[in-house]
């Protein structure tokens, strides 16, 4: 698994798009946190001392970005066929996925991680102290919702050999679990739904709270997508 993730981590970080993408993400957070009024209102405008507003909105950019970098983990070693040959080598299937989703895992926590500076930054403006445990409540929730697009993105990329098109499927998918699912259980009779919504299983994080049901929820889809993917690549033998 440690030389899959160790190459996964030079691809990312020898490519000049990486930073392209890192830079964005931080620019459009920084952005929404401090200055924009919507979605939410900005950290000066609201009075509140924390990061709720940034929580509320960055799983919406991480919809974009998980697909972003999973899109090419396993259709661009099968178009190169390079697929084949890591095969060949005394690396098993399971430590080749798990090694391409911790890559993928370490490079968006890599991405939101200089956003920590927003917290010294709330400190500072605020009189009174600052909810620490809920801001790191909420970092925790994005590293669970990270982890659950991650594995959807690589068993897309598993079954696809383009990358445009694993990228569309797991956007889809991603963007069903927030938002389409939300919109179906508004019937009544399928309000049961909500507790599949992506969305719905974050807020606890954004509020401070850390419920066990909400993390078997975010595990359970990165395990069950992540075994898919292996028992696909499996099938390539």
């Amino acid at each position: 698994m440690k030389p899959i993730l160790l190459k996964e981590l030079r691809y990312f970080f020898n490519s000049p798009s990486s930073y392209f993408i890192i830079g964005i993400f931080l620019l459009i957070t920084s952005l929404s946190t401090w200055i924009f009024p919507d979605p939410a209102p900005n950290v000066l405008d609201s009075g509140l001392a924390n990061l709720s507003n940034f929580f509320e909105f960055a799983p919406w950019l991480i919809l974009l970005l998980a697909p972003i970098i999973t899109m090419g983990s396993l259709s661009e070693e099968k178009r190169g066929k390079t697929i084949e040959l890591l095969l060949t080598k005394p690396i098993n299937e399971s430590n080749i996925i798990i090694g391409k989703f911790f890559a993928c895992l370490s490079f968006i926590i890599i991405t939101f991680l200089p956003t920590i500076i927003y917290v010294f930054c709330i400190s500072e403006l605020s009189e009174n102290p600052i909810d620490y445990a809920q801001i790191l409540t909420g970092y925790c929730g994005l590293i669970f919702v990270s982890s659950s697009f991650i594995s959807i993105g690589i068993f897309y990329s598993s079954i696809s050999n383009k990358q445009l098109i694993a990228f569309i499927l797991s956007f889809i998918t991603i963007l069903f679990l927030m938002q389409g699912i939300n919109m179906i259980s508004k019937m009544e009779i399928l309000e049961i739904l909500n507790i599949f919504s992506i969305t719905e299983r974050s807020e606890g994080f954004q509020k401070g709270i850390l419920d066990l049901k909400d993390v078997s929820f975010f595990t359970s889809i990165s395990i069950m997508f992540l075994l898919l993917s292996i028992v696909i690549l499996k099938k390539r033998q």
